[in-house]
Order: structure tokens, then C-alpha cells, then sequence
């Protein structure tokens, strides 16, 4: 996308209460490409564990070529 007229949509999807110190946060990314987004995006299931010096991420699962059109998500995103 280097030269182009590109940007980042990302939306919050959910927070997950796990456990008493743990959460895990669900991301749906796509990128924006001259005013329109594209047709998939990413999935990020990203796990968060409170620590000492604040939340930390512990685990991460990124699932790409995800089509909104084809989810329930459409009607949050």
C-alpha cells in the first residue's frame, strides 16, 4: 500500500471478561483505500493479563480474509 492513499479502520468488536485479571479484546481491521474499505479484513483475539506494571498482552490470535458481509458482525461494524 506504500504510495497510495491508504488508512487503518479498526473497530472494536468485544471485551471478554476472562478472568479477575484477565480480558481478552476482540479487533476487526481493514483497510480503507480511497475512501473505501476493503472487502475482508483481519480478526484479532488478543488475551490481556493484569501485571504489576499494568495490562499486558499474553496471547494473540490474528484470523485473516474475514468478510463482514458474511458474519454477524455487520450489524455491529
Amino acid at each position: 500500500m506504500k504510495g497510495e492513499q491508504a488508512e487503518w479502520d479498526i473497530r472494536e468488536v468485544s471485551v471478554i471478561p476472562m478472568k479477575e485479571d484477565e480480558r481478552m479484546v476482540i479487533l476487526y481491521a481493514t483497510i480503507v483505500l480511497d475512501g473505501k474499505p476493503m472487502e475482508t479484513g483481519n480478526m484479532f483475539f488478543d488475551t490481556f493479563k493484569k501485571r504489576e506494571e499494568g495490562w499486558k498482552l499474553v496471547r494473540s490470535y490474528i484470523e485473516t480474509g474475514v468478510s463482514v458481509g458474511g458474519t454477524d458482525l455487520k450489524n455491529d461494524l
